[in-house]
């Protein structure tokens, strides 16, 4: 799997847990279906360019918050 969108779908689910929103609540917000916000959550699906705006509308947040990852796990 591509480590960043590993990362970027651990950041997107970090910061949806932190709003307590459900996946089916935020998969909606964005207009997009649950099983692709899970895909996108586990790393296995990127999220189109045009949709990045109001995925961070629907978090609350700054696009810029999104791309705020944890330090690489080293191992």
């Amino acid at each position: 799997m591509d480590e960043f969108r590993v990362r970027f779908g651990r950041r997107v689910r970090q910061l949806r847990e932190a709003r307590g929103l459900s996946q089916q609540q935020l998969a909606d917000a964005v207009s997009i279906n649950l099983t692709h916000l899970s895909n996108i959550e586990n790393g296995r699906y990127g999220i189109r360019f045009s949709r990045l705006e109001t995925l961070a509308s629907a978090l609350s947040c700054e696009l810029a918050d999104l791309f705020t990852f944890d330090p690489p796990e080293s191992g």
